[in-house]
């Protein structure tokens, strides 16, 4: 494994154009919490990176203009230490400060040939490493958990002692921050963005898998805990909120309670439309959800499965023969195990109630038949002559609805061929208000 330490030597005292000889370099003490960097006297943090990181086999790059490179060889040279004295500033490593791109290249490919990075940013020129940085996180184009510490000498008595601070973690906050900011409001984490503390890696990594089943109208497993298995993702969720603000990681991320709270509170929603008694519900609230965030496929999709159960539960109305049917049908589609081939489907059970409401006794075939069981079909072909004798279409009310809901799902499935966008999210705003009109301004169909 490939190891470095990449630094951007400056001028101590501040040297731009003279590079004459220091006289009597001026010491300072330099420590920090970082545990392999000691407590030590010295001009500036070089000798302090030869020696805590080239014993432990870092190659250390300095990077340095020509006038920083003349007075830190003054510097090594006269030093006490035969590690720090036999250290030798590559003329390879020169770089033109003022030449951004030339220098943010050379970096760019050290960082690339390393496998593990520090990088330190206490010397003069400490713009251009941090913009780098900067660079690198906007472009996506390096992994930054490649990058151990990011070190910064901060002054705590002027010119006399210094700390050595490890800025990595406030990188790992940046990214955090936006990945999380993100999702509140779309839903989405961007799979580039890493961290390297773990677990606020893992809280990414399962808010992306979030991400995945929501926008795929995935609920099983977002919300359903399954014994003796893995937890639903929005519980796994939960409880690495809970271990984030609870553990060391809280204090770090204090300014970000507020954001974390607000995803802890949206998902215990979610996780609440599980209690909602009947199905068309819990899938109407989730298609609110969606709309509220712009995915109008996902949105519409779920309302239309939503009236397709609502109509079940309306057509259970008819009869005991029809209820039982419908029910036992649901509970064969909800326990097959076949995923290839599946004879009983909730969304065949949706799509039909939803059809059958809509053209009555025009309906086409037989209401819930299942592929070689003539004994169900039996029943299934009993059960289709007594809707149509007893459910009258022409009495029920929402046949215009029904047709509303098909007629945009499916415009938006075929590339959204005649409406724009804002019309396609007032429209379906418009019919997922009416639907709630419909469900709670009459009487609940009976289970």
């Amino acid at each position: 494994m490939r190891r470095g330490v990449i630094t951007i030597l400056g001028t101590v005292g501040g040297r731009t154009t003279d590079c004459h000889k220091l006289d009597n370099p001026q010491k300072a003490l330099y420590h920090s919490q970082i545990p392999r960097i000691s407590e030590e006297e010295e001009v500036n943090t070089l000798p302090i990176l030869i020696k805590a990181f080239g014993k432990e086999g870092y190659d250390i790059i300095s990077l340095h203009t020509p006038c920083a490179r003349q007075i830190q060889e003054e510097i090594i040279a006269t030093h006490e230490d035969q590690q720090v004295r036999s250290y030798t500033i590559s003329k390879e490593w020169e770089i033109n400060d003022r030449d951004f791109d030339g220098t943010f290249s050379k970096i760019y490919e050290i960082m690339v040939g390393y496998d593990r990075i520090v990088i330190d940013v206490s010397h003069g020129f400490r713009h251009l490493p941090i913009l780098m940085i900067v660079d690198t996180l906007i472009q996506s184009s390096i992994d930054i958990t490649k990058i151990e510490h990011i070190l910064f000498a901060k002054e705590t008595i002027p010119r006399q002692e210094y700390e050595i601070i490890d800025l990595k973690r406030y990188i790992d906050l940046a990214n955090f921050s936006y990945a999380i900011a993100s999702f509140t409001k779309n839903y989405t984490t961007l799979a580039t963005i890493r961290v390297s503390d773990r677990l606020l890696q893992s809280f990414l990594d399962t808010l992306a898998q979030f991400s995945h089943h929501i926008l795929a109208n995935s609920f099983d497993a977002l919300l359903k805990d399954r014994p003796n298995d893995r937890p639903s993702i929005v519980t796994q969720l939960l409880q690495e909120i809970e271990k984030i603000t609870e553990g060391e990681e809280g204090v770090f991320i204090r300014n970000l309670s507020s954001i974390l709270e607000e995803i802890r509170k949206h998902l215990r929603y979610i996780q609440s439309l599980q209690e909602k008694l009947y199905p068309y519900e819990r899938l109407y609230y989730l298609a609110r959800l969606l709309h509220g965030r712009g995915y109008y496929l996902n949105a519409i999709t779920l309302l239309s499965e939503a009236v397709g159960a609502w109509c079940s539960y309306r057509l259970r109305e008819t009869s005991e023969e029809v209820k039982k049917l419908i029910r036992e049908y649901e509970r064969q589609a909800y326990e097959e195990k076949d995923a290839y081939y599946k004879r009983f489907s909730i969304y065949t059970l949706y799509n039909q109630s939803k059809n059958f409401c809509r053209y009555g006794s025009n309906f086409k075939g037989l209401y819930l038949s299942v592929d070689r069981d003539e004994e169900w079909n039996i029943r299934s072909e009993k059960i289709t002559a007594l809707l149509k004798e007893h459910f009258n279409q022409r009495e029920f009310p929402y046949v215009n609805f029904l047709k509303r809901v098909d007629r945009l799902r499916n415009n938006l499935s075929h590339a959204n061929s005649s409406e724009r966008l804002e019309e396609v999210a007032q429209e379906i705003g418009s019919l997922l208000s009416e639907f709630d009109q419909i469900l709670y301004s009459i009487s609940t169909p009976s289970a």
